[in-house]
């Protein structure tokens, strides 16, 4: 891994994004950069009444004004204290104001980056909602690069788990998260859990075989339930102390459904530790 992007907010899940960047940068002596962003769609989407005099215009205008400048002010304070956390840790990391079309403007950052770190409840608003925002989900979807997101708990240790059920989606995340050298040093099991045990198993195994090429040591863990898959691993979570969750996007049946079914929703809103995701 040569480049990290971190997102900058105000969220107690932005807060932990900001450690686990500077942590895996660190690690993996990676470049690391920063972005935060400027986004009023919050108060631009409200409706204005057709029949509003001309003074409401204008007083809509000096809100949307004073809101900017605003929020320009804080987060320039996130970015400088960002820099500062940075400097202690032996960092020289940039911080990039995007305003405008935030996602877009993300989106092509990530273009020249390998990873980028998200709270997941990044709205750029300063609203800590704890779940899933809109624009996490759509950077999720429409990167070509590997999202790490954060909740507001982010152990520092334990071993790595890998949900694998044999999918394309999870085969993607678990190659480039081998090909970015995520694994490196640490303890990984894999777990896949299926109806039928005998899936479970050759699954895992063929998972582990892949880790093998990069001369990596995974333990398999092969589960036979017919519960949610997201229970399984939220379980299997908290009983192995983890300290990363590692998948590709699943749906609720099988994990083979579309982009962000109910398991992978429920995984990003759930889980206690950071969740590489890859589609």
């Amino acid at each position: 891994m040569r480049s990290i992007l971190v997102a900058l907010d105000a969220t107690p899940s932005s807060d932990q994004a900001q450690s686990v960047a500077l942590s895996e940068a660190v690690r993996r002596k990676a470049r690391l950069s920063a972005v935060t962003a400027i986004d009023l769609s919050d108060i631009e989407g409200e409706e204005l009444d057709p029949t509003a005099a001309a003074t409401v215009a204008y007083d809509r205008f000096k809100h949307r004004d004073s809101v900017m400048t605003a929020r320009r002010a804080r987060f320039a304070g996130i970015g400088e204290a960002f820099t500062r956390r940075a400097a202690a840790a032996g960092l020289d990391a940039a911080v990039t104001t995007v305003e405008g079309n935030v996602r877009r403007g993300i989106l092509r950052m990530l273009e020249s980056q390998d990873l980028l770190v998200i709270g997941r409840d990044a709205e750029f608003h300063f609203e800590a909602s704890g779940e899933l925002t809109p624009t996490v989900e759509l950077l999720i979807a429409q990167s070509a690069r590997p999202t790490l997101v954060t909740g507001p708990t982010a152990p520092s240790s334990g071993p790595i788990i890998v949900a694998y059920d044999g999918s394309a989606a999870s085969g993607r995340a678990l190659h480039i998260a081998s090909l970015l050298g995520l694994f490196d040093g640490e303890a990984v099991r894999v777990l896949s859990t299926m109806p039928h045990g005998e899936n479970a198993r050759l699954a895992t195994r063929r998972a582990c075989g892949l880790l093998e090429l990069y001369g990596l040591a995974a333990e398999p863990n092969a589960i036979t339930s017919g519960e949610d898959p997201a229970t399984v691993v939220l379980r299997e979570v908290a009983d192995q102390g983890a300290r990363m969750l590692v998948m590709g996007a699943y749906g609720n049946r099988g994990w083979r459904e579309a982009l962000f079914g109910s398991c992978t929703r429920r995984l990003l809103n759930a889980s206690p530790v950071p969740l590489f995701i890859h589609h």
